[in-house]
């Protein structure tokens, strides 16, 4: 069972994957799109007029409500008063991926070995 101290960052990370995984998609679409039809070279209408840019243009779309969302949840986790390790360690997992390891690796490291010494430390328990 979930803790529910720990559901508002669940929520936050559940958002953030979803948001990751549909960049990739897109990335993966775009980079096809520019290799096999050079993408970058025709008209906004040429682009238009390929099946795959429905795809971008429907990514685009729940990217645009997913970004919404995210923010909404996260304007919402509060930053203490956590009252689970469980909620601690939902806490850290969001702060990992809100420092960018190529911005602070440092930091970055620290955060996310925070996070695996607490997991390792609830196994025990």
């Amino acid at each position: 069972m979930i803790d529910a101290s720990a559901k508002p960052y669940r929520r936050w990370l559940y958002l953030n994957r979803k948001i990751e995984r549909l960049q990739k998609r897109w990335a993966k679409l775009e980079t096809w799109l520019v290799r096999e039809h050079r993408w970058f070279k025709l008209t906004p209408a040429e682009q238009q007029a390929l099946p795959w840019a429905q795809e971008l243009r429907d990514i685009d779309g729940c990217l645009e409500l997913l970004f919404e969302q995210l923010e909404a949840v996260g304007e919402t986790l509060p930053a203490q008063g956590a009252t689970t390790l469980e909620a601690v360690a939902a806490k850290l997992a969001v702060v990992e991926r809100l420092v960018e390891h190529d911005d602070d690796p440092e930091a970055h490291a620290m955060i996310a070995g925070a996070r695996q010494d607490l997991l390792a430390l609830m196994e025990r328990a």
